[in-house]
């Protein structure tokens, strides 16, 4: 019960740190902008993917028409956006631990993963790939013959909310458990690319035996996978299942690494 009555504190504390984040990007503003370009041009990466797909008349890739194609990639891409948000303060975790600053944050009233882990964000990786996601989704849905009913889009967003914590918990049980007792995280950082790369395509392109692997080993494939199946009507009750639990897991996992590695933490003036 007294989590719960935090919850208003903390969705506070987040305003503030977008609001910070917004102020030190605006600080230096052609970096600002050269962010947003440099995602406008991954953006179009992916839309040449999905052009492609439409321009070759194939109807069927594998049991994806192009529309199926256009509606992941937007849904991908609009996951991307926040993953992207919090990103950074993943980059930092190592730097925290080694130059002393956790001594600090250890003294402050407010649960340690929350502000380690969401304290530095990018605002402007956001806009970008929001925008254009929504827009590729969109046109996938206009472009198929389905009629979306309002909890059909609830539902996306309900799955899409899953992909994000997945992605969260996923990514930062590598992060906290290198930084924490390793001095560098980079190899994490090189393992967390090669599954978010593996992730920028549809499932269905893979094998039998990597699908599974991605689905019920490493769930990475339920991120961008599952809210596309849910609004193409393609999800079965098992999948919705597994997708709670898989994130129930996941989450529970990273909060449990994460909490080790500050019992076991040493001060580092020690």
């Amino acid at each position: 019960m007294k989590k719960i009555r935090a919850i208003p504190r903390y969705i506070k504390l987040l305003a503030l740190f977008i609001k910070f984040a917004l102020q030190t990007e605006m600080e230096y503003k052609i970096n600002f902008f050269a962010g947003i370009l440099v995602e406008c041009g991954y953006f179009l990466v992916k839309l040449a993917y999905v052009y492609i797909v439409f321009q070759t008349g194939n109807t069927d890739l594998r049991g994806l028409a192009p529309e199926d194609v256009s509606i992941y990639v937007g849904t991908f891409t609009i996951i991307t956006a926040f993953f992207m948000f919090f990103w950074p303060s993943f980059l930092r975790l190592s730097t925290v631990i080694r130059d002393g600053s956790l001594d600090i944050l250890l003294t402050k009233p407010v649960d340690l993963q929350f502000i380690m882990s969401l304290r530095y964000l990018s605002c402007s990786m956001i806009l970008p790939n929001l925008i254009g996601g929504s827009a590729l989704l969109c046109y996938g849905l206009h472009r198929s013959v389905q009629v979306m009913e309002w909890w059909s889009m609830l539902g996306y967003l309900f799955f899409v909310i899953l992909g994000t914590v997945l992605i969260y918990s996923l990514f930062l049980i590598p992060k906290a458990f290198l930084s924490f007792w390793f001095v560098s995280s980079s190899s994490a950082d090189i393992f967390i690319s090669s599954i978010w790369d593996a992730n920028n395509m549809p499932m269905s392109i893979y094998g039998k035996m990597v699908r599974i692997i991605g689905t019920y080993v490493v769930p990475v494939f339920i991120i961008a996978n599952y809210p596309a199946m849910f609004i193409t009507h393609k999800l079965h009750t098992g999948e919705m299942i597994w997708a709670m639990v898989a994130v129930t897991i996941c989450f529970c996992a990273a909060r449990w690494i994460f909490n080790m590695g500050i019992r076991h933490y040493e001060s580092a003036s020690s």
